[in-house]
């Protein structure tokens, strides 16, 4: 196993580095870190955006691209998301290793610390400059509103918007929502992303093959950030307290297919290798029950598939279906749930059991999702992160223990959107 090296650049700046040499390139990602607030999703995406393509002295996407294409194809992208109370704001870097260019990571790595300790804000340092300012709230709006063409989203959301009504700053897209964007002024940003830089803990991943002396310089440099900031933590627990009794909610829409979204409730004492087995039988893959019953047996859904959340003990199903065929398709899915409980389904397991594990060892091939798993372990030393561990942690898991958590799954809620046409 690879030792990962810490080093505490300052109270609230940790550099984690993995230096494993089995990848082509190497990635070094900052995560800045907020509580997560409804207020302030849309302004966190779109600060990301305004970051991740100009900064000061490459004022242009061109410029900006071009200048990423000089570093042999270096890449730099952005995304804001959520998890659990946290709002992680992260902007990456993946460099290509070249050993006979020995100044190329660190003149990558000089590009990323100048997006963003000299954005493309005007001279007052008062507001992100025009051009870069439309361009990206513009390129938001767009986003927004194609979001209306994406059916089965849509109904996600809305399945969202039931689940999480008692925690209102969970109850938003990762990627915000229009009402806030067109409320957003350049010089509110501005004045924020002076904040994310000054206020809030920095974590530092970086994994590849690098000269310790490359790291050790990243870390001395790394001290102009986060010099007010306060620990913050992952909270583990849930944050939802979820629907006592089965909601039912539905919307109709112009649309050839409907969907239809189910939520049940997890055992709250449900281990994270029971749930994904579980998951992984149920709806996971096409190997699955709902697929092989429900699409493939009887033809009642264009696509079906489920996925749980561990922290917040739901899972949920969601189907493209004819509108006429809705509640047969909830009679067959509430049919299967009760098949997993019952019968005996031990070539299922190993299935499922095979599939997780070649997908977390897939996984582990991408240079992205190393980085993932460390900032993870960071925020909650518990996770199982090696390859050997997860393999154990599935392989223990028992026909028995599936059958008994699918014996306890209550509904918690129900969507539809029906399709007029």
């Amino acid at each position: 196993m690879i030792k990962i090296h810490r080093i505490l650049a300052a109270p609230q700046v940790q550099i984690l580095w993995l230096p494993i040499a089995k990848f082509q390139s190497v990635r070094i990602e900052f995560n800045f870190l907020a509580p997560q607030r409804y207020a302030q999703t849309t302004q966190r995406r779109l600060l990301i955006n305004l970051l991740q393509r100009s900064n000061h002295f490459l004022p242009t996407a061109a410029q900006f691209n071009r200048q990423l294409a000089n570093l042999y194809g270096t890449e730099l992208t952005g995304q804001s998301i959520i998890y659990q109370n946290l709002n992680i704001l992260s902007l990456a870097l993946t460099v290509p290793v070249a050993h006979h260019l020995p100044a190329l990571v660190p003149a990558a790595i000089d590009l990323l610390l100048q997006t963003l300790t000299a954005p493309n804000i005007d001279s007052k340092q008062e507001q992100f400059v025009d051009n870069a300012w439309q361009l990206e709230t513009t390129n938001l709006a767009h986003a927004y509103a194609s979001l209306q063409d994406n059916y089965s989203l849509l109904a996600e959301l809305a399945m969202k918007k039931i689940l999480y009504q008692s925690n209102p700053d969970l109850n938003i897209p990762d990627f915000g929502v229009a009402e806030q964007l067109t409320a957003l002024t350049s010089m509110q940003t501005c004045s924020y992303y002076q904040k994310v830089i000054a206020q809030e803990p920095l974590i530092v991943t970086v994994v590849g093959d690098l000269p310790a002396t490359v790291v050790d310089d990243l870390a001395q440099r790394c001290q102009v950030f986060a010099y007010q900031a306060q620990a913050i933590h992952l909270q583990k627990q849930a944050l939802l307290s979820l629907p006592t009794q089965p909601v039912a909610q539905s919307d109709q829409l112009a649309i050839q297919q409907s969907q239809l979204v189910i939520a049940y409730r997890l055992p709250d004492d449900t281990s994270w290798p029971v749930s994904q087995v579980l998951n992984m039988m149920l709806g996971g893959d096409d190997q699955a029950l709902l697929f092989q019953q429900v699409r493939e047996r009887q033809s009642l859904a264009y696509s079906i598939y489920s996925n749980y959340n561990f922290y917040e003990h739901f899972l949920t199903i969601q189907a493209g279906v004819d509108a006429q065929q809705i509640t047969a398709v909830q009679n067959l899915v509430a049919a299967q749930i009760e098949h997993l409980a019952t019968q005996n389904l031990s070539d299922l397991l190993q299935h499922a059991k095979q599939t997780l594990i070649s997908e977390h060892l897939l996984a582990s091939d991408r240079l992205a999702v190393h980085a993932h798993r460390l900032l993870l372990k960071n925020l909650n030393p518990a996770m199982i992160v090696t390859d050997d561990q997860y393999q154990q942690k599935i392989n223990q898991v028992t026909l028995k223990q599936v059958q008994a958590v699918a014996g306890q799954l209550q509904l918690l809620a129900t969507y539809t959107l029906i399709g007029e046409s």
